[in-house]
């Protein structure tokens, strides 16, 4: 009884946050399809990145935010970064790959050299500061976005266990 419970509040709780099946996320009020984001992971998989779907759709949000903000800061994405990208990814540097594909490897060129310390505080500040104002709704079945952290969280599987341990077959 009490998993039913549990099962049934569960699909209140997603039927409340439920976006249209379409949409994977939703960027201050711009789309992201599934589509859109299916594309980037066979862009992926077609050079042979094995990519998850989550992973793949946290990129393109947080690129969707901060790509339009790197921009407008003139902050350069070099080709030597964007070579970088495709040597740790393993990509094909002269593949052709949607526009879709193309943001998030730009957004991932940019984490680079951030990393590497190519920009200062103040370059990457108005970034962070999109990041962290950005208004996202996901679709539950990716997880929940995580503003803190720029990221999506997956979602608690608690529902799929009970009190005496794991359902069956999991």
């Amino acid at each position: 009884m009490k998993k039913l419970v549990a099962l049934a509040a569960t699909g209140v709780v997603m039927a409340a946050c439920s976006t249209d099946p379409s949409t994977a996320a939703t960027v201050n009020g711009s789309d992201i399809t599934i589509d859109d984001l299916a594309q980037v992971q066979s862009d992926f998989r077609g050079q042979g990145v094995n990519t998850l779907a989550d992973g793949v759709l946290n990129m393109m949000i947080n690129g969707e935010i901060a790509n339009d903000i790197i921009e407008a800061q003139g902050l350069d994405m070099t080709g030597e970064a964007r070579e970088a990208v495709f040597g740790q990814l393993g990509l094909n540097p002269t593949a052709e790959y949607s526009e879709q594909t193309d943001a998030v490897i730009d957004y991932l060129a940019f984490t680079l050299l951030t990393d590497a310390g190519m920009y200062t505080v103040d370059d990457i500040s108005p970034v962070l500061d999109a990041l962290g104002d950005a208004d996202v709704e996901v679709n539950p079945r990716f997880g929940e976005w995580d503003q803190d952290n720029f990221a999506i969280a997956r979602p608690d599987r608690g529902y799929l266990t009970s009190e005496d341990g794991p359902a069956p077959g999991f």
